[in-house]
């Protein structure tokens, strides 16, 4: 599961910064993601539970997983709402999470990192 930086504004196309995770990683692993409801140019919509929206979150990430039936997994989380919904799913999911990996923002960034195996370049 790839979960884009951004906070309540993560979408799919996110991803490609600071790296394109779905093209470096689709070689070795299924890769899937899903923006957040509602997020400003997201690609879906619908009802927020107002008192829980982190959860309701992870609750659709967790139904994505459920529906393709996948029952083991690994989180990629960028950003302030990567890590923060990724520990959600980690507290919810412990016996089906296999790894997390959890990425801060761009400039916090190393301009020379390993993920996952992989070196990675900023420029």
């Amino acid at each position: 599961m790839l979960i884009a930086g951004g906070g309540l504004n993560s979408t799919i196309s996110a991803l490609a910064s600071p790296f394109n995770a779905i093209n470096e990683f689709k070689g070795e692993y299924r890769c899937i993601a899903s923006g957040l409801r509602n997020a400003n140019n997201g690609q879906s919509s619908g009802p927020l539970e107002i008192d829980r929206p982190w959860d309701s979150y992870t609750d659709d990430h967790i139904g994505l997983l459920d529906h393709l039936r996948i029952d083991k997994f690994m989180v990629m989380g960028c950003c302030i709402g990567g890590p923060f919904m990724s520990s959600k799913e980690a507290g919810k999911c412990n016996t089906r999470l296999t790894g997390l990996l959890r990425l801060l923002r761009r400039s916090a960034l190393h301009k020379k990192q390993i993920v996952g195996g992989h070196r990675l370049e900023l420029s």
